[in-house]
């Protein structure tokens, strides 16, 4: 399971960047806009959004 707040995503901290497979797993990619900053969430994996 993986949280982001919403604020973060409200206040576009991280942004949906799409899609990427690697190692044959599919990931969704959240991209930080503070930096190069990738954070990858495996397909099936629950995101939840929290206060």
């Amino acid at each position: 399971m993986v949280e982001l707040k919403v604020e973060d995503l409200a206040h576009n901290t991280w942004q949906d960047a799409g899609q990427v497979t690697s190692g044959g797993i599919q990931y969704e990619v959240y991209q930080h806009t503070g930096g190069d900053v990738e954070l990858l969430v495996q397909h099936g994996l629950e995101l939840h959004q929290v206060v």
